[in-house]
């Protein structure tokens, strides 16, 4: 599975085995790219991938069980998000079906959306009642954000135990500083006096590309030192729903002239593409919904250190979550706007490029959160979640290093 969830899954099985914990990874048959290289500086872990699933409906719940039947894990981790199985039912029946076990492994969700699966026709009822089996029969559910822990309260209820641990980044920091990052600014066609503001990401309408393009220009006829890069693909392979907006976003940049004022990287390995988050000024993210700590490109700016610019949320954090997990806030570790507002994200691209003081000020904030999203830290939180009621497990754990 390349991409969100996919790199998540390769990045927590590195990090798990500093744990000394041996990983086997269950995906299908048809899932043909191995999963992004995790960050430089974990280690090597003893995960197994084994490609067996035909795929994820109800009559590949005899093979799944066999599977688990053979191997004996002592937890099974589900990572989900809607759209990752085919918008089929068994990820939900999991925890259902594994009592029809004599003894079963504990399961933990880490649900990393909370979309309701389109299961039938006129039914959604049924998407609704999946996610809430999944929910509530699940040992451990793990959400990654403020927002989602506060919509699975809302919609489930009690939940058996439930933990808030973030996603980290699978673009690992290079460190680039110096002469490096003159390079990597003059390879991108950025000269010296350029104020260089990016994007990172797929290009999807829920990302708000369009208000930032506008705002750009805006921002530009104030300011022509300004220039914007746009860092990494512009679509993700297979999703050929987000063609047609890429395409008007490339075309509204051309109406408005700025073809020459825009760049372009496209698709680049894990530290190359760090470098190019180095060679910008700042980065702008404005999020339709609002900024979330589910986006891997917002914890890449944060564990980057960039000044960054972004949507207001309009969910608070939970008191409990703030130390933990702390927001941002705006004119202290970001710069706010509200959602597609062009005049004001044009004011804040301005404010940032006119400011270097306050650029470097954003920039020390930020960073001190980044610790946080530290995959080793994700890898540590995990662990504690899957084991908290080992004690009262009706199974015990077989040996240390066991395979969850």
């Amino acid at each position: 599975m390349p991409g969100g969830v996919g790199d998540y899954t390769a990045c927590l099985a590195e990090a798990l085995g500093h744990q000394s914990i041996a990983i086997s990874i269950l995906t299908t048959a048809a899932a043909k790219d191995e999963p992004t290289a995790a960050p430089s500086g974990l280690t090597p872990s003893a995960s197994v991938v084994h490609r067996i699933m035909p795929g994820w409906g109800l009559p590949d719940a005899v093979r799944f069980l066999r599977y688990v039947a053979a191997s004996r894990p002592d937890a099974i981790v589900i990572q989900y998000q809607t759209g990752a199985y085919g918008m089929k039912p068994l990820p939900n029946l999991i925890p259902a079906l594994l009592r029809l076990l004599k003894s079963r492994p504990r399961v933990v969700v880490v649900f990393h959306d909370l979309n309701e699966p389109w299961l039938a026709p006129k039914s959604p009822w049924l998407g609704r009642l999946a996610n809430r089996l999944l929910a509530r029969l699940s040992d451990v559910v793990v959400v990654t954000n403020h927002e989602d822990r506060t919509k699975l309260q809302t919609r489930y209820g009690t939940i058996r135990y439930e933990e808030l641990i973030p996603i980290g980044s699978n673009i690992a920091d290079v460190g680039l500083g110096g002469s490096a990052r003159d390079d990597a600014r003059h390879a991108l066609g950025i000269a010296p006096r350029v104020i260089a503001a990016g994007f990172f990401g797929f290009i999807n309408e829920w990302k708000g590309v369009d208000t930032l393009v506008e705002a750009f220009a805006r921002a530009r006829d104030r300011d022509p030192r300004l220039r914007l890069v746009f860092i990494g693909g512009s679509h993700r392979p297979g999703a050929a729903y987000s063609f047609g907006y890429a395409d008007r976003i490339r075309h509204r940049i051309a109406a408005l002239g700025l073809d020459s004022e825009v760049t372009w990287t496209e698709f680049g390995d894990a530290d190359v593409i760090s470098g190019w988050l180095h060679a910008i000024d700042f980065i702008v993210l404005p999020f339709v919904g609002g900024y979330s700590y589910r986006h891997g490109t917002l914890i890449a700016a944060i564990t980057h250190g960039l000044p960054i610019i972004t949507t207001e949320t309009a969910v608070a954090a939970d008191g409990r979550d703030c130390d933990s997990l702390p927001p941002l806030r705006s004119d202290e570790t970001a710069e706010l706007v509200a959602s597609g507002d062009v005049d004001a994200l044009a004011a804040s691209m301005l404010r940032l490029a006119s400011d270097p003081a306050y650029r470097e000020r954003l920039s020390r904030a930020v960073v001190k959160l980044s610790p946080i999203f530290s995959w080793d830290a994700i890898a540590k939180q995990m662990v504690r979640a899957i084991v908290h009621d080992a004690a009262a497990a009706r199974y015990p754990p077989r040996s240390a290093g066991a395979p969850p």
